[in-house]
């Protein structure tokens, strides 16, 4: 069996993770979309910037791909991703805060107006990351109830 590439990039994107090499001459002749990669991890945290080409969501948390053409790994704790910012962001609310794990499978298909587009199809729907109570229930399992409460409020965001 032989040795998987990986690395770490400052970012998780679609360029980081396919090396720069994404465009319409990624989808094979005679098809109109390709996968590209797949995208999985924890969500933590959201940030909402501005750059010189707009507006970008930018996560943080736990995040690795696989892309599908070479097999390399690459991980980050900090993720732009076009297709799957919506979902991410509305379950993180939700969560109120909680991590949120997700999993994605990251492709383009052809476009008229930008040549291509990215798709993304969800291989698991995003959903809470319970291991904060996991490790709560495991190791103060016989605590008192109001050690319980102290805990799981140190665990929870601030208002």
């Amino acid at each position: 069996m032989g040795t998987v590439k990986s690395r770490y990039v400052k970012k998780l994107n679609p360029g980081s993770v396919m090396d720069g090499t994404i465009g319409v001459r990624s989808i094979p002749s005679g098809q109109t979309a390709v996968d590209l990669f797949r995208v999985a991890g924890i969500v933590r945290g959201v940030r909402i910037g501005e750059a010189q080409i707009g507006q970008f969501v930018e996560f943080s948390g736990d995040f690795f791909a696989m892309n599908l053409t070479n097999g390399e790994l690459v991980s980050s704790d900090r993720m732009i991703m076009p297709g799957i910012t919506e979902p991410l962001r509305a379950a993180l609310v939700e969560s109120k805060g909680a991590g949120i794990q997700f999993s994605y499978v990251i492709g383009i298909k052809k476009s008229e107006t930008n040549g291509y587009d990215y798709t993304a199809k969800a291989i698991e729907k995003p959903m809470l990351d319970d291991a904060v109570s996991a490790l709560i229930a495991k190791h103060f399992a016989d605590s008192d109830s109001l050690s319980k409460k102290a805990i799981a409020a140190k665990s929870s965001p601030k208002k």
